[in-house]
């Protein structure tokens, strides 16, 4: 019998969690909404209203959260943290934090926090520069939109 190298054991990984996540966000009744989560911190740790009042992506602190949607958010400060508590839905981002062009294109891509764009006051985050959030950006959210409402759409 062959011994599994280190490369085959991550893919053989790999494909099971993508089967993982397909199967999810398949499944009646299963949304989507939280899948801004990495570790329990929704976007990776950063503080969302920060892209909104600094235009850039700033790492929040632990000691500065606020609970909601079965996520921890965490803030640069605390006046960040009240003002998401007072409007969460204002300042998280688009898509449940998944890559804007990734969800045009059909494919559930996890978002890098760093790569962001702030259209008509929401935050939309993207995998790569290369989104098709920064080419073709109506066109992106628009599909984006129907692909969103068709994962999250409850039989």
């Amino acid at each position: 019998m062959v011994e599994p190298t280190p490369k085959m054991k991550k893919w053989c990984f790999t494909g099971a969690l993508v089967l993982a996540l397909l199967t999810v966000g398949t499944t009646p009744g299963i949304a989507l909404d939280k899948s801004n989560q990495t570790l329990d911190r929704a976007i990776r740790g950063y503080d969302t209203v920060a892209y909104h009042t600094e235009n850039r992506a700033v790492k929040g602190n632990s000691e500065f959260y606020y609970e909601w949607n079965d996520a921890e958010w965490h803030f640069a400060s605390v006046e960040n943290r009240d003002l998401f508590a007072a409007d969460p839905d204002r300042y998280a981002p688009q898509f449940g934090g998944l890559c804007t062009g990734g969800l045009a294109d059909g494919q559930v891509i996890n978002a890098n926090p760093k790569i962001f764009k702030i259209i008509d006051g929401k935050l939309y985050l993207a995998a790569s520069k290369s989104s098709n959030l920064f080419k073709h950006t109506e066109k992106a959210i628009k599909k984006a939109d129907e692909n969103w409402a068709k994962i999250n759409k409850k039989n």
